[in-house]
């Protein structure tokens, strides 16, 4: 019998972003609820980014903190007609495997790439940048620590909206509730706790267990009204996958 046999897991990443940890659950035998509960789109003002990008070879490091951020960035320099040269000859700081494999497949490899996948452990990572021209791109609703870390550490800092997270349309599914709930970021959390409770079901707060893939995340569950938070060891889609496993084989769900 496969480790995940006939639980439900909800996943709700946007759906062109979910295909590898939707399948890495399906063949575990996790039946596999996917509700995309933000999607993702260009800043209201893309402006300013698109001005930075232009400026690219005036900045010393490039930090990026998630793979929707590379995937503008990549857009916006080919729109731009800005050399792909001039980002890899950029020190390059990502937050994360999965931002820093996007980076890779590009021929952008990053100078660093932190031990714990947060805003504080990039911090931790990076040199002192004192003096040093920043760009981070980000999302409009990223939160401040980053910024004012950098800022804070002398960095001469430029920091863009780079995209713009948007509540997707989408309903709570009828049913029993699903034993797991994923959540990859601190907006999808509130979004989809808020609808649940919203919808009055209230089973998907206390019953369901809400897998974050890291600490803020999991905060954001906590302060939505979730009542049972696990977080990833591994702040990683694989690390959620890892974690469900975990809590199935120690019968943490009572």
């Amino acid at each position: 019998m496969r480790p995940l046999e006939g639980k439900t897991v909800v996943v709700t990443r946007p759906a062109h972003s979910a295909t590898q940890f939707v399948e890495a659950l399906t063949s575990l035998g996790a039946v596999v609820d996917l509700l995309p509960v933000t999607s993702i789109a260009p800043p209201d003002d893309v402006a300013p980014f698109v001005d930075a990008v232009k400026g690219l070879d005036g900045f010393d490091w490039v930090v990026l903190t998630s793979v929707n951020a590379v995937d503008a960035l990549l857009r916006v320099l080919q729109e731009s007609a800005v050399p792909l040269a001039v980002l890899q000859s950029r020190k390059i700081a990502a937050i994360g495997p999965a931002t820093a494999a996007v980076l890779r497949e590009n021929e952008c490899p990053p100078d660093v790439v932190p031990q714990e996948y947060v805003g504080e452990g990039l911090i931790r990572a990076l040199p002192d940048l004192a003096g040093k021209r920043v760009l981070l791109p980000q999302a409009d609703n990223a939160r401040p620590f980053l910024r004012e870390a950098l800022q804070e550490g002398g960095a001469v800092l430029t920091c863009v909206d780079a995209y713009s997270t948007k509540t997707a349309d989408f309903d709570i599914p009828r049913g029993p509730a699903p034993e797991y709930l994923t959540l990859t970021s601190g907006t999808g959390a509130k979004t989809v706790l808020d609808a649940a409770r919203k919808a009055c079901r209230d089973d998907w707060l206390n019953d369901t267990v809400a897998v974050c893939i890291g600490p803020v995340t999991a905060q954001a569950a906590v302060e939505a009204g979730a009542k049972r938070v696990e977080v990833a060891s591994d702040h990683t889609t694989v690390g959620l996958v890892a974690k469900i496993k975990e809590l199935e084989a120690s019968h943490a769900r009572v």
